[in-house]
Formats: structure tokens, C-alpha cells, sequence
């Protein structure tokens, strides 16, 4: 890579822009910006030319066309914030579908305890009954009363 290459991908580097690049002589393509790969040709037959290698000894490498090349590297860069503010809509709507369904099923659950709860409470509710009934006759046949109100 030349002085003009490393700038380009440094500096794009720096305000956190990653670009990939690839070389067939003479040409160097853009081949990804942001990981997000551009499709598109320019002045070639195989991808976004960005650079020119030089082809004779003491020629510079160059910038295809610096305005096309900028350009389509904004293009990417909004592309990819429009696809990880998609990607971060999707990751809450996945976490309230997950809340959603944890409420969900936590109120199935406590719905299932209370009317389990209930059943038991009713259980508990007829033996205490049976039991006192019990009780109350045990404690009348003993103090004679239990008789008297059955002649």
C-alpha cells in the first residue's frame, strides 16, 4: 500500500469508518465499507474502483475519482447506521417479546398456585370444620349435653 492508501484507510479509521480493499492491478476496489459490502462498479469490470496502482515506474497512485469514492463510502456508512438502528429496533423488540412472554408466564404460574392455594385452603377448611364437629361432639357425650338434646 502507498502513503495515499494508508491515509485514505487510517483516517477513515480514525472517526471509526472501517473500508476493505483489494487490488488486481492497476485497479484497487472498495470492497467493503463497514462491513457491508458495495456491489456496485465504477470504471471497472469487477468492482468499485477507489484507486489506480501505477503502471509505469514513477507514477503515483491515485483516486479513481476522490468525490465518487467519498461519496459512496457516506452512502455506506448511513447504510450501515440505517441497518444497526434496525438491528438495535429488533434486539428491544426481541427483549419485550421475551418480558412479554417471561409477564406471561409468571401470571399463568400465579394464577395456577393461587387456584392450587385455593383448593388447599377449601381441603384445610373442610377437615377444621369436620374436626371442630368432632370435637364439639366428643366434648357434649362427655359433659352429659350430647344426650339431653337428642332425647
Amino acid at each position: 500500500m502507498s502513503n495515499v492508501i494508508e491515509r485514505f484507510v487510517r483516517r477513515l479509521d480514525r472517526i471509526g469508518i472501517d473500508v476493505q480493499l483489494s487490488a488486481n492491478a492497476p485497479w484497487v476496489y472498495l470492497d467493503s465499507v463497514n462491513r457491508i459490502e458495495v456491489t456496485e462498479l465504477f470504471k471497472a469490470e469487477h468492482g468499485f474502483t477507489a484507486f489506480w496502482l501505477p503502471v509505469n515506474v514513477g507514477q503515483d497512485i491515485v483516486f479513481s475519482d476522490r468525490r465518487a469514492v467519498f461519496a459512496k463510502v457516506r452512502e455506506y456508512v448511513l447504510k450501515s447506521e440505517e441497518f444497526n438502528a434496525l438491528l438495535d429496533e429488533l434486539r428491544k423488540h426481541i427483549e419485550e417479546q421475551k418480558h412479554m412472554s417471561y409477564d406471561e408466564g409468571y401470571r399463568a404460574g400465579m394464577q395456577k398456585m393461587r387456584e392450587e392455594g385455593q383448593e388447599r385452603i377449601n381441603e384445610l377448611e373442610a377437615k377444621l370444620k369436620e374436626k371442630a364437629l368432632q370435637d364439639m361432639t366428643t366434648w357434649q357425650e362427655e359433659n352429659g349435653l350430647y344426650e339431653e338434646q337428642n332425647t
